[in-house]
């Protein structure tokens, strides 16, 4: 019966101590070889001048202690630099993560608003930009057609998204990023060409010019919840750590009237 091989993760952290004090151990063990030497000699063959061993004890307790002393400075230091690194990854992926919630209410004639009542990927989701004419005025000034500045938006987005990837892939989490790499990698990101292409086929069948939204595909189109938890678990390895980022929720718009858009 061959025995089982270990679990490389199990011993994942204790390695990554290692290396991260690995000058403070290598110090730490000369002083302990040293002071075996001292308080046990050798026998008489291989015997150590006693006042040579008690100077080179003395001398390694002092250097293995210089080493620790600095070791730590720079561990400090370092620590407090990514500490900064990350909170301001974090600020700018809270940006990215917003500015995703705020457009895709733009699609369902909707605002991100923490205190709203319908969850982003609610039911009522889909019907809603079914039933909201794409081609209709954004709540935006200038005044654009929702598809037109939607594709401006998403468009900034996805580059502010790749910058970030780049400014941050040295300090940020790797499930951050990794999180942030599927919403690059999204349909969402490109939701208002097709939306325009779906829209405007409907219109030139006489029927209704909304985006054909899918009832069950929501979190597929915009995988956000991810990135939510990913930001959440960033945060809360900051010291002091913020608090965590809400669900998103939306509150939906009251039906224009004449222009375009239509109750659900």
């Amino acid at each position: 019966m061959t025995a089982k091989p270990a679990n490389p993760s199990k011993f994942a952290p204790l390695r990554r101590w290692a290396w991260k004090h690995s000058a403070g151990i290598i110090a730490v063990a000369v002083m302990v070889a040293c002071w075996i030497v001292y308080f046990f000699p050798l026998p008489a063959p291989f015997a150590i001048d006693p006042g040579l061993t008690g100077n080179f004890f003395t001398e390694s307790c002092g250097i293995a202690l210089t080493v620790v002393l600095l070791e730590r400075l720079l561990r400090s230091e370092e620590s407090l630099r990514n500490q900064r690194a990350l909170r301001l990854a974090n600020s700018e992926f809270t940006l990215i993560f917003n500015r995703c919630v705020d457009l895709w209410a733009t699609f369902a004639d909707a605002v991100a608003d923490k205190d709203g009542a319908v969850p982003i990927f609610d039911p009522s989701v889909p019907r809603r930009m079914r039933s909201t004419n794409i081609f209709g005025p954004a709540h935006v000034h200038p005044v654009r057609p929702i598809n037109v500045y939607a594709s401006q938006q998403l468009k900034q987005l996805e580059k502010f998204i790749q910058q970030a990837m780049l400014r941050y892939f040295q300090s940020a989490d790797m499930e951050t990023l990794e999180a942030l790499q599927k919403i690059e990698r999204s349909v969402f990101l490109h939701m208002a060409e097709l939306a325009t292409v779906i829209a405007e086929g409907s219109r030139e069948r006489g029927q209704f010019p909304g985006f054909a939204a899918p009832d069950d595909q929501l979190e597929e189109i915009l995988p956000i919840e991810q990135f939510r938890q990913a930001i959440n678990l960033s945060r809360a390895r900051l010291a002091p750590p913020e608090p965590p980022l809400s669900p998103p929720m939306l509150r939906f718009r009251q039906p224009r009237v004449g222009n375009g858009g239509r109750a659900n």
